[in-house]
């Protein structure tokens, strides 16, 4: 079923080595491969003084002596050594830079490149990169195999479940909120379904994984180290083994390749949860050739994953418009089953005395805007740092509040721009991650909801056709949606429920006034029906008659 010889698979277990816990041993080796690789002479800095690091300066002291290098951090500690070898500060590497900076985390790279913004970014190498150019092919297999591994044991694990004896799901999730909800779960497994949760460790579980089995959620949940890792054992368990009727997962921008590998080979029928298409990937030259350089694989590799993907999944949940899915169906000649399905809103609409809002507090109008701020080449669908601190300045000016709540930003680190506009504009709020259910009752403290943007020049396909899930978490906590006519689809889905204000942005200026005209009841009473419309007992009512025929092999549209 796999193949070294196959791009895409390289890609992804480089993706696996380079980021998940369990490969710090290869991490490690790759670097030491790297600086053994340089020439002599050659000076360097590490950036980071982590768990990679130690095994790095511990177990590859050959690859280290005798050459001019330095470990640093972003706050240095005042040791002149790490485990032997210089230490120094970011302070002094930016003041005199070596000739290669090699960032020892994947994860945290887009803050490091920021922490060393002004030298050379021809110097600076990523971990990824890295572990691309250094990796072995015994490597790659012995990290396959490793991998797969998790999937053998899985699948023993699941082996004996009698909830798989009949209809069941096994449900690949990245995290809980308005897409995934215990009590939607609950209503699949009522419905006579035995039903697996895999996740990994990064997502927001809104209890144990051992309560939401015994309290009857769910018949089992596998946690799985990272979302590369969870990838490959739900490979092997759904391409070796026959346990499920059905497999649902997400499709979003960056797994293109194991959407087009798991549709292609698992024996359970597939439903993919769009998140999005990748309209700008076949619309934006420029965009596909960052986006290709960005995965490490070439576009014709992913127009083919691509092709695949969508000639052999069985079916497609989706919450853009039309127009996109039906675009890429006659693209490549496929034609999935299809549910168009709108997040659930679980429990109704917030009830939130106006006496909470922090304006009867002040005064002060606030407006709240719920994104994720995507770092490096990915924010690149439609947001840019410097035009969302002009689209900050724009309103603040006017008197009302903006707070951003970011919930990529689960440490406090990559986003000092917005961190640094906080402290100097009084009427800016910057906001860190929190958990759904957390983050719900924390929004209905503000007035209105978000999603405004000053485009210029062509609005891209991935825009106008997206729906933006932050408008039914603004709805769920009672907020208006302000939103940009540019954003077809979910503009069009505000004025059509009567749940926000069209604004454009040159309207900006005067939005306070606006907002003092805005019939705000009528708005508040057609949120409520709208919250009331998308309950769980009723959307999850459409997910199980399309899961039935799906499974008896019918039509799902």
């Amino acid at each position: 079923m796999f193949s070294l010889d196959d791009p895409g698979l390289r890609a992804e277990i480089c993706a696996l080595m380079a980021k998940d816990p369990g490969e710090e041993a290869a991490r490690a080796a790759a670097l030491a491969d790297w600086l053994q690789g340089l020439p002599a002479g050659v000076s360097v800095g590490l950036y980071g003084c982590g768990a990679v690091a130690a095994r790095l300066a511990r177990g590859h002291k050959e690859a280290l002596e005798g050459r001019r290098l330095a470990f640093f951090t972003t706050r240095a500690n005042g040791e002149a050594l790490f485990h032997g070898f210089p230490r120094t500060s970011l302070d002094q590497i930016l003041k005199s830079p070596p000739d290669r900076i090699a960032l020892l985390s994947a994860t945290y790279e887009h803050s490091m490149r920021l922490n060393l913004k002004g030298l050379d970014p021809k110097g600076i190498v990523g971990l990824e990169d890295i572990v691309r150019t250094c990796v072995s092919r015994e490597s790659l297999s012995a990290c396959l195999e490793r991998a797969l591994d998790q999937g053998k044991r899985l699948a023993r694990d699941l082996s004996g479940l009698p909830c798989l004896g009949g209809k069941s799901i096994c449900v690949q999730m990245m995290n809980f909120g308005s897409v995934y909800r215990l009590s939607a779960f609950k209503k699949v497994r009522e419905a006579g379904y035995g039903l697996v949760l895999a996740t990994t460790r990064a997502a927001c579980l809104p209890m144990p994984a051992e309560d939401m089995v015994s309290a009857g959620y769910v018949d089992y949940v596998y946690v799985a180290s990272s979302d590369e890792a969870l990838e490959f054992a739900l490979l092997h368990l759904l391409g070796e083994h026959d346990l499920f009727t059905l497999f649902e997962f997400p499709k979003h921008f960056k797994n293109v390749w194991y959407v087009s590998k798991v549709a292609e080979t698992a024996r359970a029928r597939t439903i993919a949860y769009a998140d999005n298409f990748l309209s700008s990937f076949f619309e934006d030259p420029g965009h596909a050739e960052q986006f290709s350089a960005n995965l490490g694989l070439d576009q014709d590799c992913l127009r083919r994953c691509y092709a695949r993907f969508f000639r052999n999944v069985d079916a497609v949940i989706y919450k853009d418009s039309d127009k996109a899915l039906d675009r890429f169906c006659a693209m490549f000649g496929a034609w999935p089953r299809r549910l168009f399905h709108l997040p659930y809103i679980d429990g109704g609409c917030l009830a939130r005395p106006p006496a909470e809002k922090h304006s009867a507090r002040d005064g002060i109008r606030r407006i709240a805007f719920a994104h994720s701020l995507h770092q490096g080449f990915f924010f690149r669908e439609w947001f840019d740092c410097r035009e969302l601190l002009r689209l900050i300045e724009a309103v603040t000016a006017t008197g009302l509040g903006f707070t951003v709540f970011n919930s990529m930003d689960r440490t406090g680190s990559g986003w000092e721009e917005f961190m640094d506009l906080a402290r100097e504009n009084p009427l800016f709020e910057y906001r860190t991650h929190l958990p759904y259910d957390r983050f719900l009752p924390e929004l209905a403290r503000y007035d209105y909801g978000w999603l405004g943007y000053r485009f210029r020049g062509r609005v891209s396909e991935f825009v106008r056709t997206n729906l933006q899930l932050k408008i039914f978490a603004y709805a769920q906590a009672g907020l208006p949606t302000l939103v940009s006519p540019e954003f077809e689809h979910s503009h069009g889905l505000v004025l059509e429920k009567g749940i926000g204000l069209s604004v454009e942005s040159h309207d900006w200026p005067r939005l306070a006034d606006l907002l003092k005209d805005y019939d705000l009841d009528r708005c508040l009473a057609n949120i409520r029906a709208l919250c009331a419309e998308l309950s769980v007992q009723a959307h999850a009512k459409d997910m199980i008659e399309f899961y039935d025929r799906l499974s008896a092999g019918g039509g799902g549209g």
